[in-house]
C-alpha cells in the first residue's frame, strides 16, 4: 500500500498537537490526581481532561494504524489504555502513572518527528 506523504504530514501535525495537549494536562492532573474520590464525570474538570486525553490517544492510534505506522499505533494504544484506566478507576490516579504517560508521550513524539515523508518515495510500512 502506498501512503501519500501529505496524509502522513497531516497526521504528524495533528498527532503532535494532541500529544502537546496531553503533556500540558499532566501537571494539572498530577496536582489534583492524588484524591481517591471518584470522578464526577460532567462536573469534574479532571474527568474532562482525562477524557480528552483518551480521545486524542485513540485518534492517534486509529490514524497510525490506517497509515500502517505500526510502532506509533502500538505505543498510542498503550497510552489509550493508560488514560482509560485512569478514567475508570480513581484509585489509580497517582503521580507514577502520569509520569509513565509522559514517557509514552515523549516516545510517541520521537517517533512522529522521525518520520520524513518524501513526495518521490513510498513510506516504509510494516
Amino acid at each position: 500500500m502506498k501512503v501519500k506523504p501529505e496524509w502522513v504530514s497531516r497526521f504528524q501535525s495533528e498527532a503532535i498537537a494532541h500529544l502537546e495537549m496531553m503533556t500540558a494536562a499532566i501537571p494539572t492532573l498530577m496536582q489534583t490526581g492524588s484524591s481517591l474520590e471518584p470522578l464526577a464525570k460532567e462536573q469534574d474538570g479532571d474527568y474532562q481532561i482525562l477524557r480528552q486525553c483518551f480521545i486524542k490517544a485513540h485518534s492517534i492510534k486509529g490514524t497510525a494504524a490506517m497509515l500502517k505506522l505500526i510502532d506509533i499505533a502500538t505505543l498510542a494504544a498503550e497510552l489509550e489504555i493508560m488514560w482509560s484506566g485512569l478514567l475508570q478507576d480513581a484509585t489509580r490516579r497517582e503521580a507514577a502513572l502520569y509520569q509513565q504517560a509522559a514517557v509514552k508521550i515523549a516516545d510517541l513524539l520521537g517517533l512522529l518527528v522521525a518520520i520524513e515523508p518524501d513526495e518521490d518515495t513510498t513510506l516504509p510500512i510494516k
